[in-house]
C-alpha cells in the first residue's frame, strides 16, 4: 500500500514536470518567458517575489511608458519602465526608471556605453541588444502572479 502510494506520488511529480517542460518550450517558441521580480524598485506595481511575463519584441514595439527587462551588469535582470527612447548611431537606446526610485538608471546598472539627452543632460541608456522583453500587458491589466515567484527563488536556493 505505501509502495502504491510512492508510485502515484512519482508519477504525478512526471507527469507535472512534463508538462511544465512542455509549456516552458511552448512559450519559448511564441518569445514568451517567466521572470521573478526582485527588489522594491517597482512597487507598488510589482513587488519582490511577484512572477511576471515577458515577451520578445522587436526595438520600435518598445514604447515611453512600457515597462521593460533588461540584462545589467554581471547579467542580472533589472525590471524597470522606459522614461526615454533614442536611437544612437542605428541602435536603439532606452533610459529607464524604476517606479520606486528617485532618478533614472545608473551607468553601474546598466553597463553599457548607450547614452541619450534628458533635458540637455546625457543619460545613460540600456540598448536594445540587452532587452530581454516587455511585460505583457493587454487592456491595462499586466500579466503577473503576485508573490508566487519567492516560492521558485526559495527552491532553487
Amino acid at each position: 500500500m505505501i509502495q502504491t502510494a510512492i508510485m502515484e506520488i512519482l508519477v504525478s511529480i512526471l507527469i507535472a514536470a512534463v508538462a511544465a517542460l512542455i509549456i516552458k518550450t511552448a512559450w519559448s517558441s511564441m518569445g514568451l518567458t517567466l521572470v521573478v521580480v526582485e527588489g522594491a524598485s517597482m512597487e507598488p506595481l510589482f513587488h519582490s517575489g511577484d512572477l511576471v511575463l515577458v515577451q520578445h519584441v522587436p526595438p520600435q514595439d518598445i514604447h515611453v511608458g512600457d515597462i521593460i527587462v533588461y540584462q545589467g551588469c554581471g547579467g542580472k535582470l533589472i525590471i524597470h519602465r522606459v522614461y526615454l527612447i533614442c536611437n544612437n548611431g542605428g541602435t536603439y537606446c532606452y533610459v529607464t526608471w524604476g517606479d520606486n526610485n528617485p532618478a533614472p538608471d545608473t551607468p553601474n546598472m546598466i553597463c553599457s556605453t548607450c547614452l541619450c539627452t534628458l533635458d540637455g543632460i546625457y543619460q545613460a541608456a540600456v540598448p536594445y541588444e540587452k532587452v530581454v522583453g516587455k511585460v505583457v500587458e493587454a487592456g491595462g491589466f499586466i500579466y503577473k502572479v503576485p508573490y508566487i515567484g519567492a516560492l521558485a527563488s526559495l527552491l532553487r536556493s
